[in-house]
């Protein structure tokens, strides 16, 4: 089970690889490794399933890449709680037990 989008290259350990499953990230992806003069190889998997987006880049420019990454998975992050009230009711819930909490400690003393 992998919990992030990028390994090791299984042929060549100089390598980094990262995988995107939806083609407008890949390229956002793509543009930032541009920007940062990176370079890489892009190749398009057909016959995975689903279709995945690979790139491989150099382990020398793994700092660059690895921000890159993350810069895309921010760019496209939705909210956790995309309401805006229920946000506010989740902070203050979590006020009132945090309050219950401190006076049973007082209580207590």
């Amino acid at each position: 089970m992998k919990f992030t989008n990028y390994y090791e290259h299984a042929g060549d350990t100089r390598f980094m690889v990262y995988e995107f499953y939806v083609v407008e990230r890949a390229d956002y992806f793509e543009n930032l490794l541009k920007d940062r003069q990176v370079e890489y190889e892009r190749f398009f998997d057909e016959e995975s399933s689903p279709p995945k987006t690979l790139f491989g880049v150099n382990k020398r420019n793994l700092k660059a890449s690895n921000n890159c990454n993350f810069l895309t998975h921010a760019h496209y992050r939705s909210r956790s709680i995309p309401n805006k009230t229920m946000q506010w009711v989740l902070l203050l819930f979590m006020g009132f037990i945090v309050a219950l909490a401190i006076i049973g400690w007082l209580k207590t003393r």
